[in-house]
């Protein structure tokens, strides 16, 4: 009788999880499974405004116009060598409601992808938060940013130099009523690891 009970008791566990996760579905995972991004490489990160807000400029006739917190943004991201040693900052784009960029590691180390970002964001967050009281930018929802950020492994060199012209061409390509979303005919997120 105690086995029957026990069986049904997990039955009904297991139904009522299920019912939960169709509720409240888990987020995509946007981490290459089983990588350690700890190890040397080239990686394409990009980090979207809370809301797609635009806070950090305006493209004009195909150019980024950075206002004070873009400038900051990019400021903020070549000193990111100076708190990891072992990063290189390569090419970067600061758009009007979003960031993208390409970090080397430059030997497999301790610190993470994760870690920098986590850092970047923090650091691009507060100088932010500062800039809103002393100097009366515009003001943002809850966030600066998106609680996540994409990323992609760069596997070679051709990869390489098709995101270093997705992000120099970027402002070329900027369309204010289209998101920043992932397209598999554009992004370099989606090219062949060959």
């Amino acid at each position: 009788m105690q086995l029957w009970t026990t069986l049904l008791l997990l039955l009904y566990i297991n139904k009522s999880t299920t019912m939960i996760d169709d509720l409240y579905p888990s987020r995509k995972e946007m981490r290459f499974t089983g990588y350690d991004y700890r190890a040397k490489g080239c990686y394409f990160i990009t980090v979207v405004a809370h809301n797609h807000v635009c806070l950090f400029g305006h493209v004009e006739d195909g150019k980024m116009i950075l206002n004070e917190p873009g400038k900051m943004i990019d400021h903020l991201y070549h000193t990111v060598e100076d708190r990891f040693p072992q990063v290189v900052c390569m090419d970067s784009v600061v758009m009007p409601n979003h960031f993208h960029c390409v970090l080397y590691l430059d030997v497999d180390n301790s610190d993470s992808i994760y870690k920098v970002m986590d850092y970047f964001k923090s650091m691009t967050t507060n100088e932010y938060i500062k800039g809103v009281k002393e100097k009366g930018w515009k003001h943002f929802d809850g966030h600066l940013w998106q609680r996540n950020y994409w990323d992609d492994i760069i596997w070679n060199d051709r990869q390489l130099k098709f995101v270093q012209n997705y992000i120099a061409l970027n402002p070329c390509r900027w369309n204010p009523s289209a998101e920043p979303r992932a397209s598999e005919d554009t992004h370099p997120c989606f090219l062949s690891r060959e």
